[in-house]
């Protein structure tokens, strides 16, 4: 009877011992999933795609000579 109750905190210190040492580097961020760089990532619908100017119109009698 006596053992038992010896047996109980030892198995329980032995528990929290074990987990104390967990071995170094697991947290979550250095095991979260690194991005795959042939994923293409997606597009923030925010920003808006830039695009090219348009060439301003020029005035009649005023464009270049082809050559």
């Amino acid at each position: 009877m006596k053992l038992k109750f010896l047996a109980l905190p030892l198995l329980l210190g032995m528990t929290l011992a074990v987990g104390a040492c967990a071995p170094a580097g697991t947290d979550d961020a250095e095991t979260a999933p690194t991005e795959d760089p042939a994923v293409a990532p997606a597009e923030d619908p925010a920003v808006a795609p830039t695009e090219e100017p348009a060439e301003a119109p020029t005035a009649p009698g005023t464009e270049a000579p082809p050559q």
